[in-house]
């Protein structure tokens, strides 16, 4: 929908892929969780530590909060407990373990990521499986992360990428040792998801920061922020 926008005025962009995810009818796994809570019938997720459960039941403003809850609390946890606690609360609500959403609610598909870089639109990485870079201990698991995303979007572009946002993105997201690991790489750009406006004289390239335009965000707020980023920032 914004490609065409975008070439009519003109507009550089660069879009991240998870490169797991294309030709795929699977969607990322934090959105398969809140597709979960928000249709499971009522259940208990367990937390660690002797904490109480995690109630999901209520209308769906009680859901989403009681998923926000739940992402909050795996996008801590060493990138293992994550997969391994999505798999307990999945078995918890009763979710099929394979559930395909379609191509309407799915990730692109690697054509619509060529036709886009064929049409001018950089394509970066977001890593292979989406996780938290800084949660991941495995040396072999980070580089398949960085390397590998890289790699594909090559492969399927025909062009070099040049640059990687880190999965959520926030101050805990990524680390040195995840900044090192871009470097080698071959990444020139590392994008955050903290608010800020980049200043060319004191740029630190793997360590970017952006304004969030989010699905809530209001016609007004946009032009707004893009009027006076600074006050934004």
């Amino acid at each position: 929908m914004a490609l065409p926008i975008l070439r009519r005025h003109g507009v550089p962009a660069v879009v991240f892929v998870a490169t797991g995810y294309m030709d795929s009818h699977e969607t990322y796994w934090y959105d398969r969780l809140v597709h979960w809570m928000l249709d499971a019938p009522d259940a208990e997720l367990p937390m660690p530590d002797g904490a109480p459960p995690l109630p999901v039941r209520g209308d769906e403003s009680q859901r989403r909060q009681a998923a926000y809850t739940a992402l909050k609390h795996l996008k801590r946890l060493p990138d293992t407990g994550r997969r391994e606690t999505l798999e307990r609360w999945r078995s918890a609500m009763g979710a099929p373990d394979h559930e395909e959403f379609g191509d309407a609610h799915g990730p692109m598909s690697w054509a619509q990521v060529k036709a886009m870089s064929d049409a001018g639109i950089e394509i970066g990485s977001h890593s292979v499986s989406h996780p938290v870079l800084a949660n991941v201990t495995d040396d072999a698991q980070l580089d398949r992360e960085l390397f590998d995303s890289k790699a594909q979007i090559e492969s399927h572009t025909g062009r070099s990428v040049l640059s990687l946002a880190y999965p959520v993105g926030g101050p805990g997201a990524y680390s040195e040792r995840v900044v090192d690991v871009a470097r080698r790489a071959g990444y020139r750009f590392g994008f955050t998801y903290e608010s800020g406006v980049i200043d060319p004289r004191h740029m630190d390239e793997f360590r970017l920061r952006r304004l969030a335009i989010e699905r809530y965000i209001s016609r007004e707020r946009f032009r707004a922020l893009l009027a006076v980023p600074a006050l934004f920032a």
